[in-house]
């Protein structure tokens, strides 16, 4: 019994940390145990008992490694499919062959994810509404990736590749996001050439600002040691990213469009909205979006596309 104790305490001590965050060590040790020690002795007298016994029978050896590789082919597989699902994320030799390409059939246009993690951080939602809005997308953003041109000249393939999706494509909509203070840091005219280049064959270019990058207090572990909310974005974070988001707002024109999403993850008192008013939390880490906090934007996204669609429409109209 002691190894279906094993395999039953990490996920239920973390999942306990994980939800009840909040509560005292005390609640959250005793929840653990009971939780775990029943998990484990119903799995050993209804599954783990009775099937060693079935099993082990020598006529039954063969079954037993047919049952466990049937168990891998279905769960591995499973579990691919649930991350996918999950976290939409491009591998860098996806771009060149288009991305991840969902809804091809879609009759009302087309959209385009480019950029770097923060970027990925929204393919489950942009996945979604180009399913609510029966739009084409392309999924170009690439975790760890710098899909910016070099303004050296140099290029490098994720930009070039990026950059021939984006010509290929000639979306409505292409939705632009990285990690815009590590990206422009010590060079920001990167990102002008970028769009100078993206919106000859874009529609609408459209920016995401960064949110707010939570200081190290909020971690989980730290949380369970007594630091609580507000959370304050430490000084020079903050000031790094606002002065990334000015220069995205300097480049917007009438088919270049900053979002700016920190009013929807600051606090009246100024701190990062770590959580939203159920415990549910926005961040997946210190700097990235929970699939609950993406969808925080969602709204707006939809208005942004809603507003530009009808000014794309009346554009071709005229021509």
């Amino acid at each position: 019994m002691s190894y279906s104790l094993y395999l039953w305490h990490w996920p239920v001590f973390s999942l306990v940390d994980y939800k009840f965050y909040f509560a005292s060590p005390m609640f959250r040790v005793v929840l653990k145990v009971l939780i775990a020690g029943m998990a484990t002795v119903a799995t050993f007298f209804i599954i783990e008992g009775p099937s060693r016994t079935f099993l082990n029978h020598p006529g039954r050896h063969k079954l037993a490694f047919v049952f466990f590789g049937c168990s891998l082919v279905t769960l591995v597989p499973l579990g691919i499919a649930v991350r996918k699902s999950n976290y939409v994320n491009a591998e860098t030799s996806d771009v060149a062959s288009g991305g991840l390409i969902f809804n091809r059939a879609a009759k009302n246009g087309s959209m385009v994810l480019m950029g770097d993690s923060n970027g990925s951080m929204y393919g489950k939602m942009t996945k979604e509404l180009a399913e609510d809005l029966d739009l084409k997308l392309n999924v170009i953003s690439v975790a760890a990736g710098d899909p910016l041109p070099d303004s050296s000249g140099k290029p490098h393939s994720l930009w070039t590749d990026s950059l021939a999706v984006v010509k290929r494509e000639r979306p409505d909509f292409l939705v632009l996001v990285c990690n815009w203070k590590d990206k422009l840091k010590n060079d920001e005219d990167r990102l002008a050439i970028a769009v100078k280049e993206l919106k000859k064959v874009a529609g609408v270019i459209i920016l995401i600002t960064q949110p707010p990058e939570l200081p190290k207090l909020a971690s989980r572990e730290k949380i369970r040691e007594g630091s609580h909310p507000p959370f304050i974005e430490e000084f020079q974070e903050r000031a790094a990213r606002l002065e990334s988001e000015r220069f995205l707002k300097s480049l917007e024109t009438e088919n270049v469009i900053v979002m700016d999403i920190e009013p929807l993850f600051v606090g009246d008192r100024g701190g990062v909205r770590f959580a939203d008013e159920d415990g549910r939390q926005l961040y997946q880490d210190f700097s990235h979006l929970s699939s609950l906090g993406a969808n925080l934007i969602k709204a707006d996204l939809v208005n942004t596309l809603m507003q530009h669609k009808l000014m794309l429409r009346a554009r071709i109209d005229r021509s």
